[in-house]
C-alpha cells in the first residue's frame, strides 16, 4: 500500500506522518493518544516529556495485561473445545444404519 502524509495533532502541536494507514484510522489513533496525554498532564502536572512517557508506559502495561486475558481466554476456550470433544465421545450417538 503506498504511504501518505496525515498531519495528527497532539497536545497542541502538529506531526506530519508518512503512514499507510487510512487518513480516518491515523486521526482516530492520534485522537485516542491526545486524550490519553491530557488525562496524564492533569492528574501529574509533569512535563511534556514525562507526559509521554508515562502515557506509553500506560498504555504498554494496558495492552500487556489485555494480551495476558486473551491468552488466558484462547486456553479456556481450547479446555472448553477438549470437553466438548470428550463428551461428543462419551456419548457415542448411534449411526443411522444402527437405528434401523
Amino acid at each position: 500500500m503506498e504511504k501518505h502524509r496525515v498531519v495528527i495533532t497532539l497536545r497542541g502541536i502538529d506531526y506530519v506522518l508518512r503512514t499507510d494507514r487510512s487518513e480516518e484510522q491515523t486521526v482516530r489513533i492520534a485522537t485516542f493518544l491526545d486524550r490519553r496525554m491530557r488525562d496524564m498532564a492533569k492528574m501529574t502536572h509533569a512535563s511534556e516529556e514525562m507526559v509521554s512517557v508515562l502515557t506509553s508506559l500506560t498504555i504498554c502495561e494496558e495492552l500487556m495485561r489485555m494480551e495476558a486475558e486473551n491468552t488466558e481466554m484462547h486456553r479456556e476456550i481450547d479446555m472448553l473445545k477438549k470437553q466438548l470433544r470428550e463428551a461428543e465421545a462419551r456419548m457415542e450417538l448411534p449411526k443411522d444404519d444402527e437405528l434401523e
